[in-house]
């Protein structure tokens, strides 16, 4: 059943109002974060959903320490009035899922990181240098999302931020199996590709893909968990086995992960403004061809 309809060209209008409304609700003193020399790695991150039919888009920047693993500042805001909606609208049913048909996605501006992290820990990498940052292996990484794929064979991409080096597709092999690739700098290193596993074009595809685990899991709490897991087994799951050069997935409704052990010399990270695109690849002019409920995305940088 049809909830709402996302059109190109109201989007921006919609966009506006909301963001007024939120404007006028913003308290006229919030809280600014204060530089922490403690900080040992930086990251952003964006979180993508459909709440009440709309589009909402939340970026992140924040900074973060391994003993023990915490978030230590954090800059957050709704970028949604820095996205649009591209070619068809998007029809998001009753539970929240954005039909994506294979002729439409969602373009983001995304913010200055390297601004950001400035403010948050002028000492790290990424403060440094406003083009692109280093990152050491074993850097904080992951990204996670709620999908539906159509029942057809190739490259389905899920988001593409290669402005900032990174990207995620599904692979399906055939119409009804499927594996994730997950690249950083154009690598990662490899790429992460996980092993494959079988689907219908109405399962549900909640998936966590990420390295260290520990860090992973604390900064997932920091804002707001994944609502969309039903298996609280991926957490024990992840903080065991995601340590060191070992990356790996956590996939629903199985309830089950796997892991594998990457040469991880450490990638680069743009640290520029850029844009994403959601549903869509602008390489290969590929286009999402299922249903997307929410997605999240969140590299980090570990680096001097």
């Amino acid at each position: 059943m049809v909830y709402a309809i996302i059109r190109p060209r109201l989007l921006p209008l919609l966009l506006l109002a909301a963001f007024t409304l939120s404007m006028a609700a913003t308290p006229a003193h919030a809280r600014q974060p204060n530089p922490n020399p403690s900080a040992t790695w930086a990251a952003w991150g964006l979180d993508v959903s459909f709440p009440d039919g709309a589009l909402k888009v939340s970026y992140g920047a924040y900074v973060g320490d391994d003993s023990p693993p915490k978030v230590l500042e954090k800059l957050v805001e709704n970028i949604t009035k820095d996205c649009v909606v591209q070619g068809d609208p998007l029809i998001v049913d009753a539970a929240g899922y954005a039909r994506f048909n294979g002729n439409s996605y969602i373009e983001c501006n995304l913010p200055n990181w390297h601004a950001k992290i400035a403010e948050l820990a002028p000492h790290l990498g990424p403060a440094q240098t406003p083009v692109a940052c280093e990152c050491k292996s074993a850097s904080p990484f992951w990204v996670s999302g709620d999908f539906t794929l159509d029942a057809v064979s190739g490259e389905q991409p899920i988001f593409d931020a290669l402005g900032l080096d990174v990207d995620m597709l599904s692979n399906q092999l055939s119409p009804t199996t499927l594996g994730t690739r997950v690249r950083v700098d154009g690598r990662w290193v490899g790429p992460y590709l996980s092993p494959v596993w079988t689907t219908t074009n109405t399962t549900p595809n909640r998936l966590l893909v990420g390295e260290e685990g520990p860090i992973a899991v604390v900064t997932i709490d920091s804002f707001g968990g994944l609502p969309y897991m039903t298996n609280p087994a991926w957490r024990p799951y992840f903080n065991a086995n995601m340590r060191g050069t070992r990356v790996g997935l956590w996939r629903e409704p199985a309830g089950t992960g796997s892991w594998t052990n990457l040469v991880d010399p450490g990638f680069n990270m743009n640290t520029a403004p850029a844009t994403v695109y959601i549903g869509y690849d602008p390489n290969t002019a590929t286009y999402l061809r299922g249903s997307l409920n929410t997605l999240r995305i969140d590299p980090g940088c570990r680096a001097d």
